[in-house]
């Protein structure tokens, strides 16, 4: 209710008060507030000289690059698709497979989506799970070629390979080790995977020690 629904208070604040009373500022709510917001934003982008920039996101982007993955001739699907994700410098590489005849080394895919290889010239080591009983020590590195398995002997047919691995491109190079620093009496990748999984790297030295006693 308004002054206007009471006239005789009305009448006598108006006696009393001999200064007229000024008309009601309106106020724009709702949709014209609205589009005065826009026709002023509208003014701003297309009555100055100024070029429109929009603002750039620097939100991280995921890429899922599990479709650009072809497993080498040698090797059989053993149920499940592989998987590769990457989600700005951290690459996820889930992949399983099972030999069709003796295998001793190679690359598991034929090629590799550029933005999940590690830098030229480095080498990741990843863990290669087994379902084989024989004393075979098989392991795997990743470069700009992909996943590279690596065999002290043939791998028999029929023998599943498993990869669950994350690392980042801009990974420090591991030191290859030309000495028998683990102590079993040869010099092999075990010696490089002794030395590179101490210090910063304890899970994988823990992974390295679980794998030796299997093998």
């Amino acid at each position: 209710a308004g002054l206007s629904d009471f006239p005789e208070l009305y009448a006598y604040i108006r006696e009393r008060y001999q200064e007229p009373i000024p008309p009601a500022q309106r106020i724009p709510i709702g949709e014209q507030t609205l589009q005065k917001q826009v026709k002023d934003n509208d003014d701003i982008l297309f009555n100055t000289n100024e070029e429109f920039v929009p603002p750039v996101s620097n939100a991280t982007t995921k890429l899922d690059l599990s479709s650009q993955l072809e497993r080498s001739s040698f090797l059989a699907s053993s149920g499940s698709d592989p998987q590769l994700i990457v989600y700005g410098d951290r690459v996820t590489l889930t992949a399983s497979y099972e030999t069709t005849g003796l295998f001793p080394n190679g690359y598991l895919f034929k090629s590799y989506p550029e933005e999940a290889r590690p830098k030229a010239g480095d080498k990741v080591i990843a863990l290669v799970g087994t379902n084989t009983t024989n004393k075979n020590s098989i392991f795997c590195y990743i470069d700009q070629n992909g996943p590279f398995i690596i065999s002290t002997s043939q791998i028999p047919s029929k023998t599943g390979l498993f990869i669950n691995v994350t690392y980042y491109k801009k990974y420090e190079q591991s030191k290859i080790i030309n000495y028998d620093a683990n102590n079993d009496g040869r010099v092999d990748i075990m010696d490089t995977w002794h030395v590179n999984s101490k210090g910063t790297f304890e899970t994988q030295s823990h992974v390295y020690e679980t794998v030796k006693k299997q093998t």
